[in-house]
């Protein structure tokens, strides 16, 4: 997969925590990963950004990003105790929400994320 403009972003993923015998969870450990990938911050710039934070089910979209991806970024699940992959944009943090597969002449991973405080476990 070639994303045209993309640049090579590292990436830090998680792998799943775990459940002691108390219910005490312990987060996965972190290691970074390098992906070429195109930023673009979210705006209502045009009816279909408005339609996709409806679906979201926000009101505005500072703080979120639309990225196009050469690899598939991953999304935080609870079931599996995964938490989300997060990169650095213009110095702040930002963690995968949504991926999807989109297929074409250019297949990529389209992906949306938005801004988290570091401090978030």
């Amino acid at each position: 997969m070639r994303v045209p403009f993309a640049q090579p972003v590292t990436v830090t993923r998680y792998v799943a925590g775990t459940r002691s015998s108390k219910g005490r969870y312990t987060p996965g450990a972190a290691a970074p990963v390098v992906v070429r990938m195109l930023i673009q911050p979210l705006g209502f710039n045009s009816d279909a950004v408005e339609e996709l934070a409806d679906q979201m089910g926000v009101r505005h979209l500072s703080g979120r990003l639309r990225i196009y991806a050469e690899a598939e970024l991953m999304t935080g699940e609870k079931a599996s105790s995964t938490q989300a992959d997060r990169l650095s944009y213009q110095g702040q943090v930002y963690e995968i929400q949504e991926a999807s597969l989109w297929p074409g002449r250019l297949p990529h991973w389209r992906c949306t994320a938005k801004l988290v405080d570091e401090k978030t476990p």
